[in-house]
């Protein structure tokens, strides 16, 4: 193990043990002691990098209550580092930690932002939903004339999100030694979490997993670097102890053969159907895709998802605005018609067409007939 490894490894222990204790006191003192010492580090190891380290010292910074220093440090755990969510959610609570009468105005925006990039990086938390409400109000705010009155909306992101199946998943992937989706679901099961949860100990179980999925798949940067963000959690000394032990042995290991896929048709399936159930639409996708084995088509549920998928558009479009937003776009009678139109190529592609395909063709071809229709009659805003 090279000594820069080994050093971090103990401060990273110590920053575990800091954000752990239930002391205030003790607390700002064990966290500054750990921001002292992260300043000190000029090269952290490689397999960290500079945008992670930022991450941790800004953490540190955080619990000793240095606002100034945390958010300009975190602003500099970037698009390469695996926290940058966190890094803009805490940024988020130090800003409004300021709020105050007279600055709201200045400060409100900014917050905002925060929220905007967490929802690009986690598009499946809550805060997505909330981005797209408030970009939706803004859009309304610019454009003259009477706003209609609407219906209180019922179609929403992530009602049906559950974390536990999400985690199901996971391990489903994983019995078939399919590390990366399992890794995807895990990292899912977290995002769909209350924000605050993203840094307390209950998301050990799955960023210990994410760690093992790259580890298995001989990816000992990326095992590495999971395995340390463990290590900003408020977790038990037994628990530091065992993480500091499993980096150093991870941190020895130069080559690993990762096990051949044995995927399983029903499986997947089985994994596509839990997707689909709580609306992740793209998900579900993936999963029918991959069930397609020895020649087996799956074209028929692929396509249901994504007529589901433009489905939902259309409910979420219709209890709406023209100008309603959604993930950074105007949902247009348009774009929710592409969707369809995909869904119906989609059928097309099972061969030999079954009643399944003809059907759901055909509830296609309706709907994008009406979709022409309310955008003859309710033009999408420009």
């Amino acid at each position: 193990m090279k000594p820069e490894t080994g050093k971090i490894i103990r401060v990273m222990g110590q920053l575990a043990a800091a954000v752990s204790e239930s002391s205030e006191a003790r607390r700002l003192f064990a966290a500054g002691k750990v921001a002292t010492e992260l300043k000190s580090i000029d090269d952290p190891p490689a397999w960290m990098g500079k945008e992670d380290f930022n991450y941790y010292k800004g953490l540190a910074q955080f619990f000793a209550n240095d606002y100034d220093s945390a958010e300009k440090t975190l602003s500099q755990a970037g698009t390469g580092s695996i926290c940058t969510a966190e890094a803009y959610l805490i940024r988020a609570k130090i800003i409004s930690s300021q709020l105050k009468d007279g600055n709201a105005d200045s400060l409100l925006p900014r917050i905002f932002e925060c929220y905007s990039k967490i929802a690009d990086i986690y598009p499946y938390c809550s805060l997505t939903e909330y981005v797209a409400v408030k970009q939706t109000e803004q859009a309304e705010k610019a454009t003259s004339g009477n706003k209609r009155l609407l219906v209180l909306p019922v179609t929403k992101l992530g009602t049906r999100y559950k974390w536990q199946e999400l985690r199901t998943i996971g391990n489903l992937y994983l019995k078939q030694d399919l590390p990366g989706e399992a890794a995807n679901a895990y990292r899912i099961s977290i995002q769909v979490r209350y924000q605050d949860e993203w840094l307390q100990a209950g998301v050990l179980t799955d960023w210990m997993s994410i760690a093992g999925c790259f580890e298995r798949s001989g990816d000992m940067n990326l095992a590495l670097r999971y395995y340390a963000k463990c290590l900003s959690l408020p977790i038990m000394a037994a628990q530091i102890s065992d993480i500091s032990k499993k980096i150093e042995t991870v941190s020895g290991i130069t080559e690993i053969k990762s096990p051949e896929p044995h995927a399983d048709r029903q499986t997947l399936i089985k994994i596509g159907g839990i997707y689909l159930e709580m609306e992740m639409f793209d998900e579900a996708v993936k999963a029918y895709k991959l069930s397609e084995i020895n020649g087996e088509s799956a074209a028929v549920m692929i396509a249901s998802a994504i007529e589901a998928k433009a489905g939902f558009l259309f409910k979420y479009r219709s209890e709406r605005s023209p100008h309603t937003v959604l993930y950074g776009s105007t949902l247009t009678w348009d774009r929710i018609a592409k969707v369809f139109e995909e869904a119906k190529k989609t059928y097309a592609q099972a061969q030999p067409p079954v009643q399944a395909s003809r059907e759901g063709t055909a509830r296609c071809e309706a709907s994008i007939r009406r979709l022409k229709e309310l955008g003859a009659q309710e033009p999408d805003a420009k």
